[in-house]
This record gives structure tokens, C-alpha cells and sequence, in this order.
């Protein structure tokens, strides 16, 4: 992946020497200087290398998301709401897996269920359940069913987090631009 945190450490001490030198241009004291090269390093260091589990299940991620995007496309009247009844009917069900437990059985309706399918079998083939993938394609992930669980939770958020700021479609507008399916 080529996340920030890829990044060697000769690009830091770039951003910092250009940080350093934007304050000597501006005539800040040198101890300023010191102080904001040292708050520099503790920040930008550790914001540009730090990893999150999430940069290492962008791919289920965005494939979650794709089999989302793609019911939409087809359904425009389609809302975050609907979108959100999938995601939460899809963690309880992978989560009742992940327990050992026997997954109640889902009982969405319509445009709901349609998007719950559709989840669905983006969730079978990212846990290695069924072979819709092809052979040759190793660039897919299997991820285990907890890992499974903790994307659909994100996603959850995510829905949440998107319609409050952008509206009834705010979150399927935004993760549209990102998806080419």
C-alpha cells in the first residue's frame, strides 16, 4: 500500500527543514525554531508513520463498498439509510459467526435485502467461502471473520458519520467518487 506512512524518513526531515526555514524567513527566535522543530518531529512523525488497522483492510473495505455502489447505481433512489439497515444486518450476522453462534436469520425487505445480498457476497468471498474471485486473482485478501466484523462495524460508522454531513445520500454520494464499479 502507499500510505503517508510509507514515506522514508529523508522526506520528514525535508518537511522539516522546510518548516524551520518558512520560520527563520518570518524572523522567529531561535528557540522558537528549536521548540517548533521538536513539536515538529513528536507530530508530523508519528501522524505520517502511524499505521491504523484500517490501511491494512482498504481493500475489504472498498470491496464492501463496491457491492454497495454497484445496488445504488442501479437503484438511485436508494438512501443512506437502506444502506446502513445492510451494514448492520450484515455485522450481526458475521458477529453471531465470529461467537460461534447461530446468526439469526435476516429479515430486510426490498431495497434493504437487495443490498444485504449483495454484502453478502462480497462477505462470503472476502472470508474464502465461496470461489466467485478468480483462481488467477491473488491480489484478494481472505480476512478472518472477526477482521470481517470490525470493517462492517467501521463501515456502520462510516454510513453515520456521512449522513449527518452530507445528507439522505451523503455517504453514498462520497464513497461513489472512489469507487469504479
Amino acid at each position: 500500500m502507499s500510505g503517508l506512512y510509507s514515506h522514508s524518513p529523508s522526506l520528514l526531515l525535508d518537511l522539516k527543514n522546510a518548516s524551520i526555514g518558512a520560520l527563520e524567513r518570518i524572523s522567529c527566535p531561535p528557540s522558537t525554531q528549536a521548540y517548533t522543530a521538536i513539536m515538529f518531529n513528536k507530530t508530523l512523525a508519528s501522524s505520517l508513520m502511524a499505521k491504523t488497522w484500517k490501511d491494512d483492510y482498504l481493500d475489504v473495505l472498498q470491496c464492501l463498498e463496491t457491492a454497495v455502489i454497484t445496488v445504488w447505481r442501479s437503484h438511485p433512489e436508494m438512501t443512506d439509510h437502506a444502506v446502513a439497515r445492510a451494514y448492520e444486518a450484515a455485522f450481526e450476522f458475521y458477529r453471531a459467526q465470529a461467537r460461534n453462534q447461530v446468526p439469526k436469520t435476516v429479515t430486510l425487505q426490498g431495497i434493504d435485502s437487495t443490498i444485504f445480498q449483495a454484502l453478502s457476497l462480497a462477505c462470503e468471498t472476502r472470508i474464502g467461502k465461496t470461489q466467485t474471485v478468480p483462481e488467477q486473482d491473488k491480489r484478494v485478501q481472505i480476512v478472518t471473520v472477526e477482521i470481517l466484523v470490525d470493517c462492517l462495524r467501521e463501515l456502520k460508522k462510516s454510513v453515520e458519520r456521512h449522513t449527518k454531513s452530507g445528507g439522505r445520500q451523503g455517504y453514498l454520494s462520497f464513497v461513489s467518487r472512489f469507487i469504479q464499479a
